[in-house]
């Protein structure tokens, strides 16, 4: 049927047929001479903007307080509003009124005696779509004072159903659009309810525009002068929502619900709260270890390292407060599916929940997006890692997966820039020299958890002009702080990398820590190291600035800006009681690994037996960079820094295993870590 009408109303002035579920609307493509386009209210991405500044438009376009109105929980409900209106019982109504009053049928509006106003209700919302000449108003009406011009008998065996016309005179209101629509989503098989000349309401199944004068839908409702309720020769037209459309909502929503909170929000939620567990329990106890070796800068850190945890950790646990507020709705919406909406306590239970939901998905993509926001900064996602083992088989491949960035490389020790003996014996060994583990502050940028070096230097650059260098700790899953400007620095010249050189106060590091300084800021400034008279200086370098006698002192700007406050050699170690991970003999790098599948790659320099045994001897100023594991590609396990295998390295403690323990390197942690595997399946920045 519906096709048929749409194919006989063709007939007519230009016009298109939209299909909305299960109705058919027919509108003009001149209806909005004058209302701006509408869209369907839909879940975008977020919730308007919110506390944290972000924007998300997820509401679509914002109408007048009158343009729309939902009446959940209301459809299919008996609801007399006069004493004369009441009936016993559906048993006395015709079969014409029990016809499904969603659809837009012929015979719509033809049996106006077996209309039972303010009954059943078939319709839960409206939207203001047109403000037109409606033809239908003119040539739909039967059996009302338009009857002689009626002309839609041969075409769609339709009527319009005058408001005037049903209720009696003693019992009408002043209309008002909530009273229109109040009247004619009761009535069977209308789609629409159209306001004119300020007082008159009709339903009508379409409504279909035609010319008329250049006039607007300014006329003021009779009973609520704060709407407008059409013009003198235009009406202003809504369409009614089916009820039905719960049914769809309810799939809409249980899908979004599953896909936004029960996926994401729970799988970011607990990618959030690990990460802020291992950097709560790497800062608490390096907290400790510095303090107790009198590094109490850098212990200050840690505090601070461990207040940022609960901010980053406060989301997550919202998040999961959400996630649990959300099932008892959920369910039932599930369960909603499987019901009859047409019962009024059915349908209200589908609303409430698919309300509650909608407002959690709005809740959840705030929520993610703080989430996100803080995993940017505190916890950011380089491309470390990001070659493939398949890359391994060309001659011209990486040397390491693990340094696919290379952001590191732009990085040398702090020692570099603040000693000249230093730097030359750093340019003539290269990564053959080792470095005592450094320390350092300076104007704090951000802290970074769960991160390899490599990852620090990548943050690192993402401070263009700020950033002057980063401290690293590969402290279990590793740390570092982001800085602007370098102040002070420790060398621990009490560590030491070989056993043999243990003796009173040196001994070996239980995990490297590197202050880092970026090449590109550091370089060209003449030197980093305290200068006795660096005030005269900066003064001499002022006057030079304008123009005055006091000469050239040094590279740079004249003055000291990146000089540091203090620059202390400490002749002890830090000390913490934690072995090294995995096994020294197990331990491929991508060398060895090379040797054994290439026929055609050259031995390492050396005669070595493992790699751990290789790199301390040659490139010990590799073993915070390089990552291994057995087999290395195609191998068994995770990959593992250097610096936390090798006891060679001088950064951990033997651990005393023999080849073979583990068999397998599959999530080995810290003893203590608090995290012994991760459980979230996605997350997404």
């Amino acid at each position: 049927m519906v096709r048929l009408i749409g194919a006989t109303l063709l007939l007519l002035a230009p016009i298109h047929v939209t299909n909305a579920g299960s109705l058919t609307f027919l509108k003009s493509t001149k209806e909005h001479q004058q209302v701006e386009p509408h869209q369907h209210k839909g879940m975008g991405m977020g919730k308007g903007k919110g506390k944290h500044g972000h924007k998300h438009d997820h509401a679509g376009h914002k109408h007048e307080h009158h343009h729309q109105r939902h009446h959940r929980g209301e459809c299919w409900e008996h609801r007399p509003v006069h004493q004369r209106f009441a009936k016993a019982s559906l048993i006395q109504q015709s079969p014409y009124s029990l016809q499904e009053p969603q659809m837009s049928l012929p015979g719509a509006g033809m049996h106006p005696d077996t209309i039972e106003p303010f009954q059943m209700v078939t319709k839960d919302g409206f939207l203001l779509t047109a403000c037109v000449k409606d033809a239908m108003l003119e040539h739909g009406d039967k059996f009302g004072n338009g009857k002689h011009r009626y002309k839609q008998g041969s075409i769609s065996n339709t009527s319009i159903v005058h408001y005037s016309e049903i209720i009696p005179k003693e019992d009408r209101e002043k209309m008002t659009i909530n009273r229109c629509f109040d009247f004619c989503r009761t009535v069977p098989n209308m789609v629409y309810f159209g306001l004119q000349n300020g007082r008159d309401c009709y339903c009508t199944p379409y409504y279909k525009p035609m010319a008329g004068e250049n006039s607007n839908c300014d006329m003021t409702c009779e009973g609520d002068p704060n709407q407008m309720c059409g013009g003198k020769t235009r009406s202003s037209v809504f369409e009614m929502h089916s009820c039905d459309d719960t049914r769809s909502e309810l799939e809409d929503i249980v899908t979004e619900v599953e896909d936004k909170i029960f996926l994401h929000l729970q799988d970011l939620r607990d990618h959030v709260k690990e990460v802020v567990d291992e950097a709560l329990y790497d800062a608490t106890e390096m907290r400790t270890v510095w303090g107790a070796a009198g590094g109490s800068d850098i212990s200050a850190y840690m505090q601070e390292a461990v207040v940022y945890t609960g901010e980053l950790e406060k989301p997550a646990l919202e998040a999961q407060k959400l996630i649990d507020a959300m099932q008892d709705p959920y369910d039932k919406a599930s369960q909603s599916l499987n019901v009859n909406l047409r019962d009024f306590q059915n349908l209200k239970v589908a609303e409430d929940a698919i309300k509650t939901l909608k407002e959690g998905v709005a809740t959840a993509l705030d929520l993610a997006y703080t989430m996100r926001e803080n995993m940017k900064k505190a916890h950011p996602v380089s491309l470390m890692g990001s070659g493939t083992p398949g890359d391994a088989l060309a001659k011209t491949a990486g040397k390491d997966e693990f340094n696919s960035t290379e952001a590191a490389s732009q990085y040398y020790p702090i020692m570099y820039f603040a000693e000249t003996d230093y730097q030359v014996k750093f340019v003539t060994e290269g990564s053959a020299m080792w470095h005592h583990p450094t320390t350092c502050t300076g104007g704090f940028l951000q802290m970074i958890f769960g991160a390899s070096a490599d990852d620090c230097a990548h943050a690192c650059d993402g401070y263009p002009g700020r950033c002057d260098g980063f401290q690293f700790f590969a402290f279990n899953d590793g740390m570092c702080f982001l800085f602007e400007g370098i102040k002070t620095v420790q060398q621990w010249t009490g560590c030491v990398q070989s056993e043999d050189d243990v003796h009173d106060n040196f001994k070996q590091a239980p995990f490297d820590a590197q202050c880092m300084g970026k090449l590109s800021r550091l370089e060209g400034v003449g030197g980093i190291a305290p200068r006795e008279n660096r005030i005269t200086e900066e003064a001499q370098g002022a006057a030079r600035k304008r123009g005055q006698a006091g000469g050239h002192v040094r590279q740079g700007d004249g003055g000291c800006a990146h000089c540091l406050d203090k620059l202390e050699k400490s002749e002890r170690c830090y000390e913490y009681q934690v072995d090294c991970i995995g096994n020294k003999y197990d331990m491929q790098l991508y060398w060895e690994w090379a040797v054994s599948y290439y026929s055609w790659y050259p031995h390492p320099p050396g005669d070595h037996a493992n790699s751990c045994e290789r790199i301390a001897a040659n490139n010990p100023g590799w073993c915070t960079w390089d990552w291994g594991r057995p087999n290395y590609y195609g191998g068994s396990g995770q990959w593992l820094q250097a610096a936390q295998v090798c006891p060679q390295c001088g950064y951990c403690k033997d651990n005393g295993r023999q080849a073979g323990n583990p068999g397998v390197w599959t999530d080995e942690h810290w003893g203590g870590d608090p995290i012994q595997g991760t459980g979230y399946y996605y997350y997404y920045y």
